[in-house]
């Protein structure tokens, strides 16, 4: 079984029939959906998930080395609730490597059946992260809770407990077929055709250089040399898969553009891409709304308020906090000359005297006259 179907996508959601319809998955799941590359994200997903509201039946087909666990929540989350939403039988077939976030993607299935030679794998969610110590610390925080979100899902189909699951997840660990079913992950091992090919078709994808154990893939595909990964050549004079997404645009541009209008077709009509845009337009509406409402006192907090309005955007407490920092620092500083101006004329050194009452001032004058008589 190929990894590219006819319509020269590895990601598909079709009727089979009346009453059966087909999801296949093959490839790495991301958030950005380069889908001729292997590549799903659940956007598209649930577009396309609402074709198949008239069926009875949901087959599940995935041949995934895993990616975004968030978009693969995502995924699991939306086909469950539409599987019960519209009575529908869901059944998963592993056909060649469900690994990472496409093994509880698989778990959806009411059964799950898995080829043999094929291999499940699960370990610890990760993620790539900078800044702070604290930044760090929320960023191991939240894979920590990932991963319970995972273990939950893992639990409600494996016959291993909590514990062991989690220390499983810890060591990254590969399961074939037969350890599969005893952890009780699948009900069943099938016989699917071409197994070693549709593992060697995802050989390519850029997740698996993250994972420990990679040679568990490669050990069991004997043609294939371990470092198959790094090192495979073109055949048939096919280009080499791409490195990164920036060869990638290089070598087919016309492709990645049209790739990406279709994407952006297909986001701007859904309502989760509706709703977000109606948020920001009002939280940009309420923005300037409370920019239009702080008091200026001069021409110069005016134009800052414009300016924070539309040339270079800030929020109203921004602002504020803009307007007292520089009142309170112009006023301190003006108090600091005065009281250095006064220091340098010798101010702060005249002592203040008593003033005189008018009676002490009269009593003064009629003495000075007394005085004056008695001399004559």
């Amino acid at each position: 079984m190929p990894l590219k179907n006819n319509n020269g996508k590895f990601f598909t959601i079709s009727n089979l029939n009346d009453k059966e319809g087909e999801i296949k998955v093959y490839g790495e799941i991301t958030k950005w959906a380069w889908q001729e590359y292997g590549e799903t994200n659940a956007l598209i997903f649930n577009e396309e998930l609402k074709q198949l509201k008239n069926v009875e039946k949901i087959k599940l087909r995935i041949n995934s080395p895993g990616g975004s666990v968030f978009e693969a929540q995502t995924m699991y989350n939306s086909l469950k609730q539409f599987a019960k939403d519209n009575e529908i039988e869901v059944e998963s077939f592993i056909e060649g490597v469900a690994a990472s976030a496409a093994t509880f993607l698989a778990l959806v299935g009411n059964t799950v059946k898995m080829g043999e030679g094929c291999l499940f794998m699960i370990h610890n969610p990760s993620t790539y992260s900078s800044g702070m110590s604290d930044d760090l610390r929320k960023a191991a925080d939240l894979l920590d809770k990932v991963k319970e979100t995972i273990l939950d899902i893992y639990m409600k189909k494996s016959s291993l407990t909590r514990e062991e699951l989690s220390q499983k997840m810890d060591d990254e660990t590969w399961f074939s077929a037969k350890e599969a079913l005893e952890a009780g992950f699948i009900d069943s091992i099938e016989t699917f055709d071409d197994v070693q090919n549709n593992i060697t078709s995802i050989l390519d994808c850029k997740c698996l250089e993250t994972y420990k154990h990679l040679e568990r893939i490669t050990n069991s595909i004997p043609t294939v040399p371990k470092n198959s990964v790094e090192n495979k050549e073109p055949e048939g004079g096919k280009k080499v898969m791409p490195k990164n997404l920036q060869e990638l645009k290089d070598q087919h541009k016309n492709l990645m553009d049209e790739h990406e209008q279709e994407v952006l077709k297909n986001a701007a009509g859904s309502e989760y891409i509706k709703n977000l845009i109606q948020d920001a337009i009002n939280g940009e509406r309420e923005r300037i709304e409370a920019l239009s409402n702080v008091k200026t006192f001069n021409k110069k907090q005016e134009e800052a308020v414009k300016n924070a309005m539309f040339k270079e955007p800030k929020d109203s407490k921004e602002l504020i906090v803009e307007f007292y920092n520089s009142d309170a620092y112009k006023a301190n500083e003006e108090i600091e000359n005065v009281e250095k101006e006064k220091e340098a004329v010798g101010l702060n050194n005249i002592k203040e005297e008593t003033p005189v009452n008018d009676k002490e001032l009269d009593d003064s004058i009629i003495n000075a006259a007394l005085d004056e008589f008695n001399k004559n």
